[in-house]
């Protein structure tokens, strides 16, 4: 699902948002994307609520920003005080930054969900079946 955010940063203020990314250093081609990583509560990003740990930043004031460095992003936000992200997502690729730690906490929690299901229906071998063991 592909989320759509326009956020306005307060005078003399930030927008609250934490991300990771390339650095310039890194080939454009071999680029995997800027990624959220926090929004704090108090902030205006925090408040709008839409924003999520490993969302890829897709693009930003309708600039493409998928093959950008986090230095690029960082410099956009800083140049305006008003901002339209485009988000969606992906534990996959945020994985060669957290060691895929958020994607194994969310598939575990998949799994977990996925088994208390099946004993509620009294068949642990549905699982098995879903996850193709």
């Amino acid at each position: 699902e592909i989320v759509i955010v326009t956020v306005t940063r307060p005078a003399g203020g930030g927008y609250g948002l934490s991300f990771v990314g390339p650095t310039d250093q890194v080939p454009q081609a071999e680029r995997q994307g800027v990624f959220v990583t926090n929004a704090r509560p108090e902030s205006v990003c925090g408040k709008a609520g839409l924003f999520r740990r490993a969302q890829r930043i897709l693009s930003i004031n309708g600039e493409d920003a998928r093959k950008m460095s986090k230095f690029e992003v960082a410099t956009i936000m800083k140049r305006e005080k008003t901002i339209v992200l485009e988000l969606q997502v992906d534990f996959i690729g945020f994985a060669c930054y957290d060691d895929g730690t958020t994607f194994k906490r969310v598939s575990l929690r998949r799994k977990s969900s996925m088994a208390r299901q099946a004993s509620k229906r009294g068949s642990a071998t549905a699982v098995a079946e879903r996850q193709g063991k």
